[in-house]
């Protein structure tokens, strides 16, 4: 696909692009003068055919150009040749039956025949006598690429069917472009990726570049100068390549972009778009030197792709084969327009339209490039949140038992609204169990233990492992369907390991949880009713409360 695209680029021109170019024209060039007689100059032998056109240099010139085989008489005509800078030019077109008709336009008046692809269309009158020459006068010409570029002779017909597949190919370009942004935009407000606003940006360029080449500016922008559109066109395409080596730096993965190819390309970024403005403020002024810079920055541009797309492989991106699918298009054309400005290939049609053919081609591919990066970032993303919340989740569970740790039960009981009631469960005689089971059949007590305490515990009850074999229950002070005789017999009733009986002793207290001294109190409060619990005999729950009646609670007769 490359190779075709390369071969039609190079080969074609505004007369192949329509019906078969029957009437394509040969220009050939010499230099004018005050004392020319337009009449005199038309059988004039002083001029160049063979000559490569840029090597004239700049000043004003004639062009001639011979029809041999003339399209029949008394049809409207249009002559085409690419858009080229200069301050003004005349038409002198001569028929077979001697007669010249002249016509004169300024720069300004240029913009005015402007067609879609950035091409000057000259409408010629229909007379009885075929056309046999046309001559072409052009005063400041830069001559940077060439004087008349691929001139080619039109009828009306061919004026329309061109006009007409242009426009359909710039609107299409245009509206894909418009979905394009509008998606792209919404995705950076939800997602805020940098690429996508780069994008946004490259595209907003590319169509200002549509919009400055399709004739659409001269309809807008009456009496624009033809020279100031290319002016802009300039910034434009300088904005197009500075957008878009932006959007490739941040779409890569972060180590993919060395420190070095950072400066590089914030240099290069520079270079161009530096040497577009100083061709858009200064030009006329050494505009061969301006234009040749401008070009060479694109070269320092393209170097620069080649090792961040190393860099890409060596560090294997997922994205290096999607993006080279879907950019192997407008690099390819950035090369072409960089070898053509710097005059080393022709002009063509195709060529001097190819940034927005190729982005159209790439425009097609990056939203489902772009679509596959972004579902990749959210991947990483949606991975990121997962880790971090099974972190946040063994940072406050306790690992044998699955209860919260002390620390995280902490964080959620303090500052609760409301009286709460505190129970400090503790496992009676838990040395003796593990020096009969081991530590082994100790973490396996434990973790029934705490199985029976979460069976028990209602609604919204915090649970904790507060240490050893000590454990908390932290619950409303409302909660009075939640009785410690109840968690008991729970704890009675749990399935132990070798069949083991395993009790415990609970200490309650109630109290307001406001701040870290509501926690002290509370705490010690349930830690001196657990100490009388455990005094009157274990297995049993003793409230702080009764400590001040005077009076114990047991669940049921302990025997000593």
């Amino acid at each position: 696909m490359l190779v075709a695209l390369i071969a039609s680029l190079l080969a074609a021109s505004p007369a192949a692009a329509d019906h078969g170019g029957d009437f394509k024209l040969t220009p050939c060039v010499a230099p004018a003068s005050p004392a020319d007689d337009v009449s005199a100059l038309f059988s004039a032998g002083r001029f160049d055919c063979a000559t490569h056109q840029p090597s004239f240099g700049t000043g004003d010139f004639w062009i001639r150009m011979d029809v041999p085989n003339p399209p029949a008489a008394g049809e409207s005509l249009g002559l085409r040749f690419g858009s080229v800078w200069m301050d003004g030019m005349s038409v002198h077109v001569r028929y077979a039956d001697g007669h010249i008709a002249i016509r004169s336009f300024s720069s300004r008046d240029i913009t005015g025949l402007i067609r879609v692809g950035a091409i000057i269309e000259v409408p010629i009158e229909a007379r009885a006598a075929p056309v046999a020459a046309i001559l072409v006068r052009m005063e400041g010409a830069a001559n940077l690429r060439g004087l008349v570029l691929g001139p080619v002779l039109f009828t009306r017909e061919q004026s329309h069917a061109h006009a007409l597949g242009a426009t359909a190919l710039y609107t299409f370009f245009i509206g894909l472009c418009l979905a394009l942004l509008v998606y792209n935009f919404v995705l950076w407000l939800t997602l805020r990726h940098r690429f996508q606003l780069f994008y946004c940006a490259m595209i907003l360029a590319t169509m200002g570049y549509a919009f400055t080449s399709s004739g659409a500016a001269a309809f807008l922008f009456d009496g624009l100068d033809n020279n100031d559109r290319l002016r802009i066109n300039y910034l434009l395409l300088g904005g197009i390549a500075v957008t878009a080596l932006q959007f490739i730096r941040n779409f890569f993965e972060p180590r993919v972009m060395t420190p070095w190819l950072k400066r590089a390309v914030g240099l290069s970024c520079i270079a161009t778009f530096g040497t577009a403005l100083a061709f858009a403020l200064f030009a006329p002024w050494q505009i061969k030197l301006l234009d040749r810079a401008y070009f060479l920055s694109f070269v320092l541009m393209l170097c620069v792709c080649g090792p961040l797309l190393a860099s890409a492989w060596r560090n294997k991106s997922q994205f290096l084969s999607l993006f080279l699918i879907a950019w192997s298009a407008p690099i390819v054309v950035t090369i072409l327009r960089a070898l053509h400005g710097l005059d080393l290939v022709g002009y063509s049609f195709w060529l001097d339209n190819g940034t927005m053919l190729a982005m159209g081609f790439e425009s097609l591919l990056s939203s489902l490039v772009i679509a596959y990066r972004i579902k990749l970032l959210s991947d990483e993303r949606d991975l990121e949140r997962a880790e971090k919340a099974v972190a946040q989740r063994l940072a406050s569970v306790d690992p044998l038992t699955g209860l919260l740790n002390r620390r995280a039960f902490l964080q959620q009981a303090i500052g609760t609204a409301g009286r709460q009631r505190l129970l400090l469960v503790d496992i009676d005689h838990f040395k003796r169990i593990n020096d009969t089971l081991g530590h082994v059949g100790g973490d396996a007590v434990l973790k029934a233990f705490a199985l029976a305490l979460r069976k028990w515990a209602p609604e919204g009850c915090l649970v904790v492992r507060l240490g050893g074999e000590e454990f908390g229950l932290l619950l409303p002070q409302a909660a009075s369907e939640a009785s410690a005789a109840s968690l008991l017999e729970r704890i009675r009733s749990q399935p132990m390991p070798h069949h083991l009986p395993v009790t415990a002793s609970i200490g309650e207290a109630d109290g307001p949880l406001a701040d870290q001294e509501a926690w002290i109190a509370l705490y010690r409060s349930a830690d001196i009713a657990l100490y009388r619990a455990k005094s009157e005999g274990r297995d049993r729950a003793c409230h702080i409360d009764d400590l001040a009646l005077g009076s114990t609670l047991t669940s049921r007769p302990h025997a000593a």
